[in-house]
């Protein structure tokens, strides 16, 4: 106990860089945080699970602000390897790296896509809201602004007006799509990285 104490002291002002680095080693550490921190976001006080048109989802109890943080994703880190074997379990794990995912509890494995969401997740894997939200309304994300693994594709059916019929990685999405996400902070660090060794780091309005 003492010595977990101690990580947590010595390691705490470094959190934001290793939740960007998100190595093996690190992960655990990570984990650690999101659970002593889960009180940041507004909690279960304005969240709710109940049915959705696309089996589960999560919904508001109250209005949400734009840039509120919402709740923090927790969870077991796997493998891509660990991620496959899941089947169709694989659809609710989060991409945090080019090779590890995040298998999350309750209230985040209920989260569904859109491809007009009304909310994001950060670097840090909270859930932010991209605009105000009214109460009762489902909180959704773009499960493109996690994905860069050339291996996952789902068919849409999110019902939105810009509707892509397909959820692919994130370089797929057109570039203004890309570019109001990056400017929201609710890209993945591992893909924003791989994308400006490629140039490919857009940052139109």
């Amino acid at each position: 106990m003492l010595w977990l104490e101690f990580c947590n002291l010595f390691f705490k002002p470094y959190k934001k860089h290793l939740l960007s680095r998100c190595y093996f080693c690190q992960v655990r550490l990570i984990m650690q945080f999101q659970n002593q921190e889960e009180s940041k976001g507004l909690g279960s006080d304005y969240i709710y699970i109940d049915k959705s048109p696309h089996g589960s989802g999560i919904f508001t109890r109250k209005n949400i602000k734009k840039g509120e943080l919402i709740f923090s994703f927790t969870g077991n880190f796997i493998s891509f390897s660990d991620c496959v074997a899941l089947g169709p379990g694989e659809a609710y794990t989060i991409q945090v790296d080019t090779i590890r995912y995040l298998q999350p509890l309750s209230p985040g494995r209920y989260i569904n896509h859109s491809c007009d969401p009304n909310c994001g997740i950060t670097g840090e894997l909270y859930l932010v809201a991209l605009k105000g939200i009214d109460a009762c309304k489902e909180l959704t994300f773009d499960y493109s602004t996690t994905m860069l693994e050339r291996y996952w594709e789902m068919d849409c059916g999110c019902g939105s007006e810009n509707c892509r019929s397909k959820i692919m990685d994130f370089d797929t999405l057109p570039a203004n799509r890309q570019a109001y996400y990056i400017n929201h902070g609710v890209v993945q660090p591992f893909i924003l990285e791989w994308m400006e060794k490629r140039g490919k780091h857009s940052m139109e309005n």
